[in-house]
């Protein structure tokens, strides 16, 4: 974040991808509460990537689990992440194999089970 008094620049990184909030105006200090609200509302609850971590789960993995949850094509989801939709596809069947399934649908159902985000 980089702030001079009557501009900020805010960096994020919401599921996977990479944004960027210029915020400006009379009320720096409100819409700066504002921005950063927002961006953390988005964000995982710290005891839930705590516990992704523990089962070896990364950025990737999760923003892919969300953007499946989300109904993203492979497409969409891969320029999304900034991968080719072949690494995408790529990172999926690992995500599948380390939890013994074989379909999305199970993926979800297993997910779910899990407590990772949707």
């Amino acid at each position: 974040m980089a702030i001079d008094g009557r501009e900020a620049v805010l960096w994020t990184c919401n599921d996977g991808a990479p944004r960027v909030y210029t915020i400006t105006g009379g009320d720096l200090p409100e819409a700066m509460e504002k921005a950063l609200t927002r961006v953390w509302s988005s964000g995982l609850p710290l005891r839930d990537h705590i516990d992704l971590r523990r089962r070896d789960f990364d950025n990737i993995a999760i923003a892919i689990i969300r953007a499946l949850s989300a109904g993203s094509t492979d497409e969409v989801a891969a320029r999304q992440l900034s991968v080719s939709p072949r690494t995408y596809r790529r990172h999926l069947a690992s995500i599948m194999e380390r939890l013994g399934i074989t379909t999305r649908f199970q993926l979800g159902a297993r997910a779910a089970e899990l407590g990772l985000p949707g």
